[in-house]
């Protein structure tokens, strides 16, 4: 399963499902912190949270919600 087919599963945005996914990896990260156990291993959970917060830009990109890094990036002043 796909990450836009299960979003589309749980009927709720791509956004909304990559923010749900990185807060449980986020929750297990500082479980681990916190206890030293861990689900799975670390890295893996803090690659995810990473991989998720890439994922959320990307939408916001496509989505065109980050114009306006668009705009400072071609400025010539």
């Amino acid at each position: 399963n796909n990450f836009r087919e299960a979003a589309e599963d749980f009927g709720i945005l791509k956004l909304t499902y990559a923010m749900i996914l990185q807060g449980k990896h986020y929750r297990a990260w500082k479980t681990f912190v916190r206890t030293g156990e861990a689900p799975d291993k670390a890295f893996r959970i803090l690659g995810d949270i990473i991989i998720y917060a890439f994922i959320m830009y990307t939408i916001g990109c496509d989505e065109g919600k980050w114009k306006h890094e668009q705009e400072v990036l071609e400025d010539d002043d």
